[in-house]
C-alpha cells in the first residue's frame, strides 16, 4: 500500500453511504417528532388562551350584574 494512494476498501463508500442515509433517516424521524410535539403545544396554548376569553366574558358579566356591591365581597 503506498502512504499517498491509500486503497480505500470495496465496501468503504457503500458503508459511509448507508451511514449517511440511516443518520439522514434518523434526524428526518428526529424533526417529525418535534413537529409533533410544536404542534401538540401550539394547540394547547390557543386552548388556553380561548379558555382564558371566555372566563374574562365571564368575570366582566359577574362584575356587570353585581355592579358595585362587588367593591363589598372580600
Amino acid at each position: 500500500m503506498n502512504a499517498q494512494n491509500p486503497k480505500i476498501p470495496v465496501n468503504g463508500p457503500t458503508q459511509a453511504a448507508e451511514e449517511f442515509v440511516q443518520a439522514a433517516e434518523r434526524e428526518k424521524q428526529q424533526m417529525q417528532q418535534l413537529n409533533s410535539r410544536l404542534e401538540a403545544y401550539l394547540n394547547r396554548v390557543r386552548q388556553l388562551e380561548n379558555r382564558n376569553k371566555e372566563l374574562v366574558v365571564e368575570l366582566d358579566t359577574l362584575r356587570g350584574s353585581l355592579g358595585t356591591d362587588i367593591g363589598q365581597i372580600k
